[in-house]
């Protein structure tokens, strides 16, 4: 199944599907600069009510991930939300009483053909990562690792056989570098890497060119992709 990939920065994607729309962690604000100093490097690339989308996933509730002042602007707005536990009780600080509870290794579908599962990620206390697929298949898709360090546990996800993994690269914060997310994606098998969470803030950035380097001998397809750009991809 194709589907279009638009990247919003850092950890942010839109996803349109065959018969819905799926926003993962979008970051539309300047919060982080407000609290804690660290300025955008990219512009914001959509205003929170313009944000046309079916369900909006949250790996986990940290603020450039669970962005609550651009939530707070989507109450009342035709919009699923879907997250962990930590993300549920944030949202009712945003006014927004409903949403869909995703817990590792649970499944939820959306739309009609789309299976998300959350995976274990090493980050926070209940922090994701994402398998997405066509849900009449058993194996393939795209897995996203969300923010996490390198952990054993994340090669579980190998047993899908991904073919396509979105990575986080920065190495600060609790995230993986360049060579760990090289080495997860060589060791789960997936044909293409896709890196992320950079280019946000320049105290918590990296030059995506390493990855392509740390992926050289692999036979894994660098992929990356630029601000705001498009392009499709397969389940």
């Amino acid at each position: 199944m194709d589907f279009k990939i638009t990247w919003l920065g850092q950890a942010g994607y839109i996803m349109d599907f065959i018969d819905c729309r799926l926003c993962v962690d979008p970051y539309l604000s300047d919060e982080v600069e407000k609290i804690e100093g660290m300025k955008r490097m990219v512009p914001i690339p959509v205003m929170p009510e313009e944000l046309d989308v079916d369900y909006i996933l949250f790996t986990h509730n940290h603020l450039d991930h669970f962005d609550e002042m651009s939530i707070r602007r989507l109450a009342g707005h035709p919009i699923t939300f879907i997250g962990p536990e930590s993300c549920m009780e944030k949202l009712k600080d945003c006014n927004i009483r409903t949403g869909i509870r995703l817990e590792r290794y649970n499944q939820v579908v959306i739309g009609n053909r789309i299976a998300v599962r959350a995976t274990y990620a090493c980050h926070t206390r209940d922090s994701i990562g994402l398998l997405i697929q066509d849900k009449e298949k058993c194996m393939g898709g795209m897995y996203m690792t969300g923010d996490t360090e390198y952990s054993e546990v994340l090669t579980e996800v190998k047993k899908y056989e991904p073919d396509t993994m979105i990575t986080c690269i920065n190495g600060k914060l609790g995230n993986m570098d360049c060579e760990s997310a090289a080495r997860l994606a060589g060791e789960i098998g997936v044909k293409m890497a896709v890196p992320c969470h950079y280019g946000m803030f320049e105290d918590n950035t990296e030059n995506p060119e390493r990855f392509r380097t740390a992926l050289e001998g692999t036979g894994i397809l660098y992929k990356e992709l630029r601000f705001m750009e498009t392009v499709v991809m397969s389940l």
